[in-house]
């Protein structure tokens, strides 16, 4: 990843600029255009195929982020297109492609209401 993402613009995030977010085997890479996002990918597998790593293309994923609606994004990789989703988990939390935080809100809420009910008999006591 440090090999291919030095050719990259980088994305300013909260005052940071960055190209991608990873933790252990999951890898989120940031373009604010389709043409870098396609080269990027394609860079990116090229790369792993040299230390013998191998990109799933059913389990990538594409997401546009933006406040307007029908844009799409088309990533290729062995002849298949990558799904484009409006949301996904990442590091157990929902994302959202218009940057809508009520389905984590509301999730977040249950898991609480949930614990609370456990812990409902210790608080009585």
């Amino acid at each position: 990843m440090r090999t291919v993402e030095k050719n990259y613009e980088r994305v300013v995030i909260g005052g940071r600029r960055i190209t991608n977010l990873r933790y252990t085997d999951d890898t989120t890479l940031l373009a604010s255009t389709q043409e870098r996002i396609r080269k990027f990918f394609k860079d990116l597998v090229q790369e792993s195929v040299r230390y013998n790593m191998y990109v799933n293309a059913q389990k990538s994923k594409t997401m546009v982020v933006t406040r307007q609606d029908n844009i799409s994004v088309q990533v290729d990789h062995e002849e298949e297109s990558l799904e484009q989703v409006h949301d996904f988990k990442f590091l157990g939390s929902y994302k959202s492609a218009d940057g809508d935080c009520t389905k984590e809100i509301k999730r977040r809420i249950a898991l609480a209401r949930q614990k609370a009910v456990v812990l409902a008999s210790i608080w009585k006591d």
